[in-house]
């Protein structure tokens, strides 16, 4: 029992923590050039300076907000659509993979040629794709290209695509609640 004078502390479990959100609200100064980045991105192109925007650390990824919705993460300085911005996915080149890739690529691996079903779009090497799975068109990672869209399908063995963000990382967990609202 407590005494009269004596000092009660709350106890904080980790989980309670762990809890607290981490976002940052950026000041209009730092949020400008951050939107016009990703003005750039096809899909955001009518982001507007007067929105609310907002960071959260994940590892060695920020995760930006705009207005609420999580638009895309910012790793090494690039800018890449999150999975559940759909409308950003769907302006962007698409990769199809095989039913026996899944698995793999949603556990982080990279692409394989082998594993290449389709290619709809015309891209770069080192530019962003989409990659998604034969049998329901579903979305499972953003990656980045190692080859153009003109070379890519010649490749038959080996790497093609970098994964950067799929189903089930870090930044997939917290941007999939947000989307289920």
């Amino acid at each position: 029992m407590n005494s009269p004078g004596s000092v009660r502390f709350l106890k904080i479990s980790p989980a309670r923590v762990l809890d607290l959100p981490g976002r940052i609200i950026l000041k209009d100064r730092d949020a400008k050039p951050l939107v016009e980045a990703l003005n750039k991105i096809p899909g955001l192109e009518l982001l507007s300076h007067k929105s609310r925007v907002e960071t959260e650390l994940v590892k060695t990824s920020e995760v930006i907000f705009v207005d609420g919705h999580p638009v895309a993460f910012k790793r090494d300085g690039q800018l890449v659509p999150v999975l559940t911005n759909t409308i950003a996915l769907e302006k962007m080149p698409r990769v199809t993979v095989d039913m026996g890739a899944v698995p793999h690529v949603t556990g982080g691996a990279d692409v394989m040629a082998p594993g290449v079903r389709g290619v709809q779009g015309s891209f770069r090497d080192k530019e962003l794709v989409v990659v998604v799975d034969e049998k329901h068109g579903k979305s499972l990672a953003v990656g980045m290209s190692l080859y153009d869209s003109e070379r890519f399908s010649a490749v038959k063995k080996g790497k093609v695509i970098a994964n950067l963000h799929y189903v089930g990382d870090l930044i997939w967990e917290i941007v999939k609640p947000l989307a289920q609202r």
